[in-house]
């Protein structure tokens, strides 16, 4: 029964999150959206135990990705739009810089 519990609350904080990014992006309210790459970073640590940053913490509105796991080689971009030219872009956008860093060794 507990399981349930904490599913529902999950799943139904989840669905506020997006309803909420979707009408605030809307009008053109982006709060919202930068607080989901915080959530995401911690969700997704405790849910996989990565060891996500924020990269915008550390570059202002970088280019491709937000979030970023040097020791798993993982690139997270946080994103209110699924359109497809989007998804291209990002992908084409990220791939030298992946590349680069995965190779160089380097942290993002």
């Amino acid at each position: 029964m507990k399981r349930a519990a904490i599913f529902d609350g999950i799943t139904n904080y989840l669905s506020y999150l997006t309803t909420n990014v979707k009408t605030r992006s809307s009008l053109n309210l982006l709060d919202f959206n930068v607080h989901s790459e915080m959530f995401f970073r911690d969700f997704l640590n405790i849910i996989f135990d990565y060891d996500l940053i924020n990269i915008n913490i550390i570059r202002k509105n970088a280019r491709a990705i937000d979030l970023g796991d040097t020791i798993n080689k993982i690139a997270i971009q946080v994103t209110s739009t699924n359109e497809i030219a989007k998804i291209k872009h990002t992908h084409k956008a990220s791939s030298p810089i992946i590349s680069r860093r995965c190779t160089t060794g380097s942290s993002f």
